[in-house]
């Protein structure tokens, strides 16, 4: 594995103007180091919680015709579609059932600028909604668009997940006058949240007391506060409920499936379609009863039956947002929101032939995990061929093979053999088109990836409907994910998310039954990748519900309509069928983030390690550097399955000049294997032009 970290320093130089196009750094107070905002929970109880926010800074950056002026963070921040381009922080606080939240700012220190004292152009530049990768952008709805405000601090949703209440709160710390062109940045944003007027009742949901296991990993990763007492003590999940929820004429076949998944461990209910009701607001309210009663918490449902099939149709929603066929609503049982309770996918089978087919297959594949020559470890990435967001995507597609399916040994054929993370078929930079597809897909594939513009029938490259079991053959692609505008339209019996279910060798397919856009699709790639890969490993409805909360929070508009329109067809409790472990084999990360410093200080660069072996190993590192110092903190010894953090130190000496580079190379090794060697590089340098500006005073 190869990687690169870029590691700067900066020179406490202070600047009034910028007549350069190189971004400068813009302290909320005196000294401020460049830094990622942290957020501080203070008090919290059943009538109140409060927080602080810290931001150290923004960075900004000219427009390269110096006509607009970028405003950065160093951490990660949402923007809101349609607005300035301003960072937004959103973060989930748990609050107590039944109550109605107020949320008002305490406190704000602050310093105020104009752009133009600072030599920046005075017009920032506006967040618009990107075009959607429909065939015809130009005759696509618009994209959702976030409601503007000024409000420091706002409550953006309010939902119930699974007997825990959730809000969600946005935070301002920079804001923009055009009219006096004032930059205003916030050090500090003192928030409470208040209760008023409000019962506390205590809640009474059984999903209190028997929570699932895996949706807090896809939900509440950015949670402010602690869980509330109730949630602390539950007890431990003994068994997750699956519910195969299928016309009755297709009971019988799926007898195989449900024994496989008891055999997982899941307690498994196998209802006909007569009983659970025969429209999709009955099915819910059943659901909702199971969700309540349950003694095995409710955790995922599988829909069998496609929703066009006569008398034996098993119907779905219309999104709100999307206004695109969607299973969500069957997910949202708690609460009248629309963030999903428990994970649903679906079979979008029309015939018995279908049913036996994919439980044959699904069977097959769960028992024989090794089975087939190679295809375990063999992956391919389809990109776009899209001049201008070409590159977007053919990079996110190259940051999930560099990060997962390169050091896990995943390999391609295209452009050449073998390819290390998997093939390369990029259309605009690697001239990939059908006959390089066919060649691909011919051995088998165990995780294919698209991304680039749709119709429900068809991908670029020549992928359509009609050829999906000809591409896919006798040989097995058992993940297939989407990024596109309306491929899995499971409502449309011709699209290629259906096509790959039943007529190709597909186990699960990832898609969206309505337009999509480059933006959001970017993020929730990587957020789902990040996540299906995770050392713990996950479902595949845990990655995408990740990923769609990923999109929430970076473009708040995005979040319902995403949501409702990318859906799981196939088994949502599947886990990608990932090469067995072997002794030595370790996988490592650092964030593709800078790291920064002062000169004449260590500056310290994290690498993430994960011991993906089946024994216990102690990964050892060694730093070469030509002529900087360095020092190495180990993760010491772990356990498989454990990762460890360690440390790279790296010494800027007072000498170093603006732009001098210096490379320094780590090597990541097994103590239990020779085999197993990661190599990392990290760069090192001072940022040019770079300095933390004095504010003006704030009269």
């Amino acid at each position: 594995m190869i990687a690169s970290l870029i590691l700067f320093a900066f020179l406490p130089t202070a600047v009034f103007a910028n007549t350069t196009d190189q971004p400068i750094w813009l302290a909320a107070m005196p000294g401020k180091m460049p830094s990622s905002p942290a957020i501080t929970p203070l008090s919290s109880d059943t009538s109140r919680v409060g927080f602080v926010l810290d931001t150290p800074g923004v960075w900004l950056q000219a427009s390269a015709d110096h006509q607009t002026t970028h405003v950065g963070t160093q951490g990660d921040a949402g923007h809101e579609v349609n607005g300035l381009d301003l960072p937004v922080y959103h973060w989930s606080v748990e609050i107590p059932l039944n109550v109605q939240p107020v949320i008002k700012v305490t406190s704000s220190p602050s310093q105020t600028t104009t752009l133009s004292s600072l030599g920046m152009p005075v017009t920032l530049n506006s967040v618009t909604p990107a075009p959607c990768k429909c065939a015809d952008p130009s005759t696509a709805p618009s994209a959702p668009v976030s409601q503007a405000t000024n409000a420091l601090a706002s409550i953006s949703m309010d939902y119930v997940q699974r007997g825990r209440h959730i809000i969600v709160v946005d935070l301002r710390p920079v804001q923009y006058q055009p009219e006096t062109q004032s930059l205003t940045l916030y050090s500090q944003l003192h928030a409470e949240i208040t209760f008023p007027s409000s019962s506390n009742n205590a809640a009474t949901l059984s999903s209190l007391t028997n929570p699932a296991r895996h949706l807090e990993t896809s939900s509440f990763q950015v949670m402010v506060n602690q869980p509330l007492p109730s949630l602390q003590t539950a007890p431990a999940v003994a068994k997750e409920g699956f519910v195969i929820l299928t016309p009755d004429i297709f009971l019988t076949a799926l007898q195989p499936l449900v024994s496989l998944k008891q055999s997982q461990g899941y307690a498994v209910s196998l209802i006909p379609l007569s009983q659970a009701g025969g429209n999709a607001q009955a099915i819910h309210s059943f659901l909702v009863s199971l969700y309540q009663t349950s003694p095995d918490p409710l955790t995922y449902v599988f829909l069998i039956g496609a929703p066009d099939n006569g008398v034996d149709s098993l119907p779905t929603f219309t999104g709100t947002a999307s206004a695109s066929a969607t299973d969500l609503y069957y997910a949202t049982l708690d609460g009248a929101d629309w963030i999903p309770d428990i994970y649903v996918g679906r079979l979008p089978a029309h015939t018995l032939d279908e049913v036996n087919a994919y439980v044959t297959r699904e069977v097959f594949f769960v028992q024989n995990p090794t089975q087939g020559s190679g295809w375990q470890k063999a992956a391919s990435f389809l990109a776009t061929c899209d001049a201008g967001y070409g590159p977007l995507v053919e990079q996110t597609h190259l940051n999930a093979m560099n990060a997962y399916t390169s050091p896990m040994g995943f390999t391609g054929t295209f452009p050449v053999a073998p390819e290390p993370g998997g093939d390369h078929l990029f259309c605009r930079s690697a001239s990939a088109g059908m006959l390089a597809v066919q060649d691909a897909f011919a051995p088998g594939r165990s995780l294919i990836v698209y991304s680039g513009h749709g119709t429900r029938i068809s991908w670029e490259l020549g992928v359509n409907s009609s050829n999906i079991a000809a591409l896919s053959g006798s040989m097995a692609t058992p993940v297939v994910f989407s990024f596109a505008c309306q491929t899995g339209d499971f409502n449309a019996a011709s699209s290629i998310g259906n096509a790959w279910i039943t007529q190709g060798n597909a186990l699960a397919f990832i898609g969206s039954s309505a337009n999509t856009y480059w933006d959001s699709d970017n993020v929730l790639e990587a957020a789902v990748m990040a996540q299906l890969f995770a050392p713990s490993g996950n479902t595949l409805a845990n990655a995408l519900h990740s990923g769609a909360a990923a999109v929430s929070q970076s473009y708040a508009a995005y979040g319902q309509y995403y949501y409702e329109a990318y859906n799981v067809l196939g088994d949502p409790s599947l886990k990608p069928f990932f090469p067995p472990t072997t002794a030595g084999n370790l996988f490592a990360s650092t964030p593709a983030t800078s790291r920064m410093g002062m000169p004449n200080t260590w500056v310290p660069a994290d690498i993430s390690v994960t011991n993906q072996s089946n024994i216990t190993d102690t990964p050892l590192l060694t730093v070469t550097a030509s002529t900087l110092q360095t020092r190495v903190d180990l993760p010491g010894t772990l356990v498989p399955g454990q990762t460890g953090t360690a440390r790279v130190w790296v010494f800027l000496p007072a000498g170093m000049l603006p732009g001098q580079q210096n490379q320094v190379n780590v090597q990541i090794a097994s103590a239990s294997s020779s085999f197993n060697k990661i190599q990392l590089t990290l760069q090192v340098m001072v940022a040019p032009h770079a300095a933390w500006l004095p504010f003006l005073a704030k009269q």
